[in-house]
Parts: structure tokens; sequence; C-alpha cells
């Protein structure tokens, strides 16, 4: 802990040289002192010497000091952390706690353990459907646990059981890229768009998600298990845990989740309303036993509250940019040379920056860090800022090591996983989906 204060310690001293630095080289004291705290967020989410959501309120603890250099309307910066999208997030986060606690990701995961059928590749194919069709709405750190044992106890030990993990863990992280409510990236892009005025609903993002999503999962698979000399042992038999058939509260929960989907699809209502809306009815009492809600209070406060907290804290430092005039200075800086690119390498550029920092950087706080500079980019080179999206899917295409995502990090210490092995093929697989989205990118948007 005392080794973390003094990390904390040099990085502040680190934001106020540079400040300090930029303020002496002719930068204005708003620019220089936006520059110091931006620069202090980004190590500190890098090394995390502080947790990330506390990091996320430096722009609010800033306030008084932003004021006194002189930038105008700082006290906005309190509305960022008032946004629409923490409502679409804080639902979704409670729709995805009721769905655990009512057991249907067991459910779902002994259905597909029987359609298996002792097929090594249609379990392997069937886990990989299941880890990504449950991370578009769940926590992708949970369902990877809750599907690693599978895999662990089908499987021998060696390279059959590292495949199976991994092919759980990237499958999980994929799904998290298909829906507005996946991953909290997709969450910042969704928020930084709507304050530019450009609205993302759900079937908007899932157009660029699935494929996304979809092209990934069938590159994972391909990667692991379509060379030849893949042919893998009968499996056993594996004695499953959770229930054969769902309760009546059960089948209400997801009936709620099934209506919230077909809301967020079809209904002409914001779709943080829906997720609102859907989620009041967990708490509402005599859906579940005994006269009790689906979620009770106990359970409906455990969930990832920190998250919305990085909301507010990206587009804070959206709006930071943008107000000191440090997006104007970064422009003309990069605006002319990657406005001078063809497309397809403005936006191999593009998503390098998205994928291959991930590696070593949380994505949610690479998002936070580099959207804000990213948009005013887009607007200087006129490229459509929908764009963005395909940014926001980028920071979550991180494959190669564990400390790049949690499902990774699961993969590596519960599944067995070396560290080579996953190195090698995350590589492989990096590469290609930084070539796919170039492509997709490309097509969709010029």
């Amino acid at each position: 802990m005392l080794k973390r204060a003094y990390l904390f310690l040099m990085q502040l001293l680190a934001g106020i040289a540079v400040g300090g630095g930029g303020y002496f080289l002719g930068l204005p004291a708003s620019e220089a002192v936006s520059l110091g705290l931006i620069l202090v967020m980004a190590l500190s989410w890098m090394t995390e010497s502080l947790p990330y959501y506390v990091v996320a309120l430096m722009p609010l603890l800033s306030l008084p000091l932003l004021e006194a250099v002189g930038i105008p309307k700082a006290a906005t910066l309190w509305q960022a952390y008032g946004q629409p999208v923490i409502g679409l997030f804080l639902g979704s986060f409670w729709l995805a706690r009721a769905v655990e606690v009512h057991q249907l990701p067991l459910y779902l995961r002994g259905k597909v353990v029987r359609w298996a059928r002792g097929n090594p590749k249609r379990l392997a194919a069937g886990l990989m459907g299941l880890s990504t069709g449950m991370s578009t709405l769940l926590n992708n750190t949970a369902v990877t646990a809750l599907l690693l044992p599978v895999a662990q106890r089908l499987f021998p030990e060696g390279p059959l059981r590292w495949q199976a993990a991994l092919s759980i863990a990237w499958a999980a992280s994929l799904g998290g890229v298909i829906t507005l409510t996946g991953s909290a990236p997709n969450g910042i892009v969704a928020q930084l768009l709507a304050a530019e005025s450009v609205q993302v609903r759900f079937l908007d993002w899932l157009k660029f998600g699935a494929l996304a999503g979809i092209g990934g999962l069938v590159a994972a698979y391909i990667l692991l298990y379509g060379r030849k000399g893949t042919a893998l042992p009968p499996l056993g038999k594996l004695p499953l845990e959770g229930p054969d058939q769902l309760t009546l509260p059960g089948k209400r929960t997801a009936l709620i989740l099934a209506l919230t989907l077909a809301g967020w699809l079809f209904a002409p209502l914001p779709v943080w309303s829906v997720a609102l809306l859907g989620a009041f009815l967990l708490f509402v009492p005599g859906l579940g036993q005994n006269g009790s809600p689906l979620l009770s209070l106990q359970e409906g406060l455990q969930i990832p509250w920190g998250i919305l907290w990085l909301f507010g804290g990206g587009l804070a430092l959206a709006r930071l940019v943008e107000l000191s005039g440090l997006g104007t200075h970064f422009t003309a800086l990069v605006g002319p040379w990657l406005k001078g690119l063809p497309a397809p390498l403005f936006w191999f550029v593009i998503l390098g920056l998205a994928i291959w920092p991930t590696e070593l950087l949380s994505n949610t706080a690479l998002c936070a860090l580099l959207l804000p500079l990213l948009l005013p980019i887009f607007e200087a080179t006129g490229r459509p800022l929908l764009g963005l999206i395909w940014f926001g899917i980028g920071t979550s295409m991180a494959f190669m090591l564990p400390v790049a995502t949690p499902p990774n990090a699961l993969a590596y210490s519960e599944g067995g996983v070396p560290l080579r092995f996953m190195r090698r093929r995350g590589l492989r697989l990096n590469i290609t989906l930084h070539l796919f989205l170039t492509t997709l990118a490309t097509l969709s948007m010029g």
C-alpha cells in the first residue's frame, strides 16, 4: 500500500512537471493544467496506483484549480456524471444480476454440454457460442469463471485444455463488443457521441458489433481448432451442476430480459428508459418466491458501481479537452498528417491505437483517455463520428497477455494456460482482427 502511495505521489509530480513545462514553453495556463491532469490520470490508470473509479473523479476534484486558470464553464463537468448512458448501464447491471441470482447461466451451461453429446469440437463451439451470447449482457469475467470448470473437468491436462480455456475467455471478450451494454467502452463511446448530438441506439450499435463479434468468434475458432491434426479424443461424462429446469422466478426473469431486449430493438423509447423499466420490474414484490421480488435490495447492491463513475470520468475528460483548448492544439499537430492518409491506412492507425495498447492498459481507461483526443481529429479530417464505434470495439480486442483482460487472466490462472501458448495464439488473433476491423471500418465509413 505504501508503495502505491509513493507511486501516486511520483505521478502527481510528473503531472505538475509536464503541465508547468508546457506553461513555460508557451501553452496557456488552461491547457497546461489540463495536460498535467490528463497525464496524472493516464499514469494512474496504467499503473493502478489508485482504483479506476477513483481516478475518474479527479476532474471534479480539480474544479477549483480549473476555474482558477480561467477554463470557461468548468463547473459543467459535473453534468458528465449524470448522463443517460449511466441509467442504461445501471438497468442492465440489475438485469444481469437477476439472471445470475436465478441461475440462468448454469441452466444454459448444462444444455450446451448435453447438446455436445461428447463431441469435443461440438462442445468447444457450443461453449464459445454460450460465452459470447452471455457476455453480450453479463459481465465477461463472471461468464468466464462460470464456464472454465467445464474445460477443466472434460479436457485432459495439456494443449487440449489450454485451447478450450482460451476459447472461452476469448469468446467472452468478443461477446462484449456485440451490444451497447456488453462492455464499458461501448457506453463511453455512446455517451461521447450523444454529447455531440449523435444518438446511438441499441440496434445502431448491433449493426457494428455483430459483424465484429461474430467475425472475431469465427476467426478465434479457426485459429484454435481449424488446423489439420487437431482431432480430439472423445469426452467423458461431466457431473453437471445447476438446475435441469428453471424455477418460476427464473422463467419470469427470463421473460423480463426478453421484453427488455425487444424494447431495446423495437420500442420508440430511449434505451436507458427501457433498461430502467426492465430493472424496475425486478424489484416489484410478488414476482419472486413467497411474495418476494425477483431481486432483493441486498442482491441489487452487488453490481459494479465504479463502472458508472468511469463513464462520467470519460465524458468529463472529453469536455475538459474541448473547454481548455487542448483539443485544438492536438488537432493542429496530428490532424494534417492523419488527413493525408488514405482511408484504409487511417483506420489501420486508429484501430492500432485501440488494439495494441489494450494489452497493457484497461480498455475502459484507454477509451476514456483517447476518445476525447480522437473526437477533434475525426471532426478535422471529416471522418464520420460514428466511426468512433470501431475504435471502441477495437479496445476489446486484446488476446495476448493475462493482464490484457480479466477473462485472459482467468484462463491463465484458473485454466492453467501457459503464457507462451497464450501469447503466440493471441498475437495471431490480434493481427487477424486488426486487419479485419480495418476492412470493416474502411467499407462502412470510407
